[in-house]
């Protein structure tokens, strides 16, 4: 349903900005391919659904407005999108008006988005009325299952428990973890520290100074798997492993690629792959531009902390180009796959005020 709306929103969005312009491009529709009979029929198949359509719409509406819902998030979504289904009804009423074929496609287009927003908005309403539903209540806290939350001690187990303590009832579920540093040291299924699948009507809330330490830094954080109508709030997500490495660069050997760093004390060893790096001027701390925008290939320890690092990709020519002596080199560590979120086959799912500092690539992702 969330691609079907993103989908929805684009053409939605494309067909009112076509119409808003007061040039005549070309047809986006051969008309030697969509004669003016079939032009006329399509016409007047999406003219007779509007009407339905509309009354539809409106229903939800008063609806909506009749829910009268304490979450302002879920209400301004709901206005916003109402407004522009309210936009899409006026521009196909102008489509059908239009003797061109353009019109008389995009107005079909148009019908055909709108049914989709209809669903959207049923399935969403039923999501808000479900989170409201207070009845059948279960509220678990995570220290119930023995989680200690003082940043050293692995809380994995406990955090299992509160789940499967919750996955199965079949009212509002709430998962609460109290103040603390919780650390999960990455041992949950399908690389994740905390995996939850099939959750459905449920919040996971942390309370003031809650904070989630993942402990392997090519792991997924919380992992959501076929979720519905599920909201995490009010939480810190950190790695604990370091992001990145760093080193003064010693001497460049143009001839064979490579150059020499010696790491900085209590650095992670560099490591070949991984993404592009940074040169730092140290007088400045500003990032050197010539020298910067490289791809590490071979690594060879050294003695005395030093590396010879070859690089195999760069913006510049020679590959080595811009690098000196003493500047610092910078790699970071990052790993497409992971992500502090990540929600996997969800629908009606929701982050917020979630913070996150320290993590080795984009803070969410939905797939």
């Amino acid at each position: 349903m969330k691609k079907c709306l993103f989908a929805v929103l684009c053409c939605s969005m494309l067909l009112l900005w076509s119409g808003a312009s007061e040039a005549s491009p070309a047809p986006c529709y051969d008309p030697a391919y969509f004669t003016p009979e079939k032009a006329a029929r399509i016409r007047s198949e999406a003219a007779a659904q509007l009407p339905g359509l509309v009354r539809e719409i409106d229903r939800l509406r008063a609806e909506f407005e009749a829910l009268n819902a304490g979450d302002e998030f879920f209400n301004d979504r709901m206005r916003k999108r109402f407004e522009i289904t309210g936009n899409l009804i006026r521009f196909i009423r102008r489509e059908l008006a239009g003797p061109s074929t353009d019109a008389a496609m995009f107005a079909r287009r148009g019908v055909r988005d709108l049914r989709a927003f209809a669903a959207y908005f049923k399935d969403e309403l039923a999501a808000c009325r479900e989170a409201n539903d207070k009845s059948n209540l279960r509220s678990v806290s995570v220290r119930e299952f023995g989680a200690k939350g003082d940043g050293v001690t692995d809380d994995t187990g406990a955090f299992a428990k509160a789940f499967e303590a919750v996955r199965n009832h079949p009212g509002r579920k709430v998962l609460r973890i109290p103040a603390g540093r919780y650390f999960l040291a990455g041992k949950a299924p399908n690389r994740s520290h905390w995996f939850l699948p099939g959750l459905e009507n449920a919040e996971i809330a942390g309370e003031p100074g809650a904070e989630i330490l993942f402990g392997d830094r090519s792991r997924m954080g919380i992992f959501l798997s076929k979720s519905r109508n599920v909201t995490v709030r009010d939480l810190m997500l950190n790695y604990t492993q370091p992001l990145f490495t760093q080193g003064a660069i010693e001497s460049v050997d143009e001839k064979t690629d490579s150059f020499v760093i010696r790491l900085e004390p209590g650095r992670p060893e560099p490591r070949s792959g991984g993404s592009v790096c940074q040169t730092v001027d140290p007088e400045t701390k500003k990032v050197v531009n010539d020298a910067s925008g490289k791809w590490i290939g071979k690594v060879e320890a050294l003695p005395d902390n030093r590396y010879r690092l070859t690089v195999r990709r760069a913006f510049q020519n020679p590959l080595t180009g811009g690098l000196k002596p003493g500047q610092v080199f910078v790699m970071p560590f990052r790993y497409d796959d992971t992500k502090p979120l990540f929600l996997h086959e969800g629908a009606y799912c929701t982050f917020r005020k979630i913070r996150v500092t320290k993590a080795p690539n984009l803070v969410f992702a939905p797939h």
